[in-house]
């Protein structure tokens, strides 16, 4: 009898042959997770500093302040309240997401004082982007380790959906694109995205979109097998 077990998120297809998605159930491969929704979650969580600095850039504002109630005017007002507001809604599935973890490991969250909570504690947002980087550095290396809770599913979808919502909202200058005539290591598919640096010091990344192969790579490998790959033809053509 098999242990295999169907993506939690309700997955269906292999990927690449069925994009439509109407196949058979996606198995997990990470926890609860397929490869595809996995990755899609930690790319969401990584982002996440990269896309509330945009969002805040684009509301002409600081990040720091008291409480939701306290909050300097800014100079275009209905701007100011609909991008802060979409930073405290990310932010606030963050926290929530870090408490989750926290609770479910048995250990103290850090940078809890920066969070912005309502009277019964409930985590709302966070107030700075200093403290959303350190609690992104915190949950993302325990995200593997999450999918394989229940718990890994909903914050899977609210976080997907709002990150989707605010980037079609307020869109970045750089977006992320197809790398045309190259396949993927893993499954032969032309499916690598470049997703480039969202925030200052965080390297681009290259995701293989085939949900069946999921693969990433880090811009120092993608650089080193684009140099290797160049080495290569060049061999080649030196030996006509």
């Amino acid at each position: 009898m098999s242990d295999s077990v169907a993506c939690v998120m309700g997955c269906r297809g292999d990927g690449f042959m069925n994009p439509s998605g109407d196949g058979l159930p996606r198995l997990a491969s990470v926890g609860l997770l397929c490869a595809w929704c996995f990755q899609r979650l930690r790319r969401d969580v990584v982002e996440l500093p990269g896309l509330c600095e945009h969002l805040l850039a684009v509301g002409d504002s600081g990040m720091v302040r008291e409480s939701p109630a306290r909050r300097v005017q800014p100079r275009s007002k209905v701007l100011y309240s609909a991008t802060l507001s979409e930073v405290d809604r990310l932010t606030g599935i963050l926290a929530r997401l870090a408490l989750v973890i926290g609770q479910l490991r048995r250990v103290s969250v850090p940078g809890r004082e920066a969070w912005l909570v309502t009277a019964d504690g409930v985590p709302m947002g966070i107030r700075t982007l200093e403290a959303t980087a350190s609690l992104v550095a915190w949950v993302e290396p325990q995200l593997e380790w999450l999918a394989g809770f229940e718990a890994v599913g909903p914050f899977r979808r609210d976080l997907a959906r709002a990150v989707a919502l605010a980037r079609a909202r307020w869109p970045q200058r750089e977006r992320s694109r197809l790398i045309p005539g190259v396949r993927c290591e893993r499954c032969g598919q032309e499916t690598l995205r470049y997703h480039p640096p969202t925030v200052q010091g965080v390297a681009a990344e290259i995701v293989c979109e085939n949900v069946a192969c999921g693969l990433q790579l880090s811009d120092t490998a993608w650089s080193a097998r684009v140099y290797a790959a160049a080495r290569a033809a060049g061999f080649k053509e030196n030996n006509w």
